[in-house]
């Protein structure tokens, strides 16, 4: 993921990079100590076949539909420009139940952690007054075991019939938390846990818009934690108190700012393959959004591509000796989608290199080569992190997951 603090690559290229930053990674931070990296996540979704995902027992497992990519009625565009889909939350029967565990913990000193969570105003039936809620839940422990005082909180979005709305309050777990805040007309909000260093801030907001940080938090609770302690994190969503047909959808799970609790090797690999995705991403002006029409040259993306070639080369060669990757990574097939994405970049320098010999300047040629490099690095990445790939051939089915280190 571009980064801003990435200073390999010409001015032209800058203000993507702070764009970038702006829309992924609100936050940067070194773990472990010895060179790894953070990582931001934004999964779009949260189906179990891509992200994996535990299905928690409440006693009747069947009493709530879990559907990914199911349509968000309101029509609201998603990042890529298609139809809205998300996981939808329904009750098979009254007093309906769900919790879903993200099958991978997560390491920060600081992180923003956050989820969209929305109903649909035309179809309320099955959503009880003061009851029914969907929630988003952050468990932390710091390593070595002491909680820091703060083992587990929980973000609910009440439904308010009365306000056309969402009351979002914070629990314990057995006690409230901060102040509950009435979002009227409010039918989808982001509720958001963020770690500014000493402090645990529990917030909500509704969305203005369909992208990750399209919204204004408020604050519903704060609280001291201790600072500069790398806290291991697990993350839960669902819904309670449900009457049938009464439906939550959930989307955008952001995981900012936090490195994915796999080896000390398999973070070093993702750090690299980062670096050539921003490389690879760079030579690309079709895929970078048009900002690069009026000034970006072939001798800009070729540049980039020779530094893609040298990461995932060494991110290959990092892997070399290596006798087995954790069990929670998907390592062997992140290798496969590098091998991919070293085919793709070297092709687009050759093809730049031809291109210069013939003094052309437009960099337009390469981008598709560029582009497709970048995704197959984009999918090593979430592999090696334990993600897999709804489709083998297909980068961008990874469940529109975007990843940097």
């Amino acid at each position: 993921m571009p980064t801003a603090t990435s200073a390999r690559y010409a001015a032209p290229f800058g203000l993507l990079l702070g764009l970038l930053a702006l829309l992924v990674m609100p936050a940067c931070i070194a773990y472990p100590p010895d060179g790894g990296g953070s990582s931001s996540l934004l999964i779009e979704d949260l189906n179990p076949k891509v992200v994996p995902v535990l299905i928690e027992d409440d006693g009747n497992s069947k009493d709530v539909l879990y559907s990914s990519k199911s349509k968000y009625p309101p029509k609201t565009a998603s990042l890529d420009g298609k139809s809205d889909k998300r996981l939808k939350l329904k009750a098979k029967q009254d007093g309906a139940a769900l919790r879903a565990v993200l099958e991978r913990d997560f390491i920060a000193t600081n992180a923003t952690i956050h989820a969209r969570v929305a109903f649909d105003p035309a179809k309320t039936k099955g959503l009880v007054d003061g009851t029914s809620l969907a929630f988003l839940e952050l468990v932390l422990d710091t390593q070595g075991g002491a909680d820091g005082g703060v083992p587990f909180r929980k973000l609910e979005a009440v439904f308010d019939e009365g306000s056309g709305g969402p009351l979002v309050q914070a629990t314990d777990g057995t006690s409230p938390l901060g102040t509950p805040t009435l979002f009227p007309g409010a039918t989808e909000v982001v509720l958001q846990f963020r770690d500014i260093g000493a402090a645990l801030v529990l917030e909500a907001g509704p969305t203005n818009g369909p992208e990750p940080f399209d919204y204004t938090p408020i604050q519903i609770h704060s609280e001291p934690i201790a600072d500069g302690v790398p806290f291991l994190r697990t993350v839960a969503w669902g819904v309670d108190g449900l009457g049938k047909q009464g439906t939550f959808f959930v989307n955008q799970l952001f995981l900012g700012g936090a490195s994915p609790a796999i080896g000390v090797t398999e973070t070093s690999i993702a750090s690299t393959l980062s670096s050539a995705y921003d490389a690879a991403f760079h030579a690309s002006p079709l895929f970078a959004f048009d900002l690069f029409t009026a000034t970006a040259s072939i001798e800009d993306a070729r540049v980039a591509l020779v530094l893609a070639v040298a990461d995932i080369e060494a991110a290959l060669g990092a892997a070399d000796g290596v006798a087995g990757f954790q069990a929670v990574t998907e390592g062997e097939r992140a290798l496969k989608s590098a091998g991919k994405a070293l085919k793709l970049a070297e092709k687009a320098k050759a093809q730049g290199d031809k291109l210069l010999a013939k003094g052309k300047t437009s960099p337009f040629p390469l981008s598709k080569k560029a582009k497709a490099a970048s995704q197959f690095t984009q999918l090593a990445i979430v592999q090696i992190a334990g993600f897999r790939s709804s489709s083998k051939s297909k980068p961008n089915k990874v469940g529109s997951l975007l990843s940097g280190w």
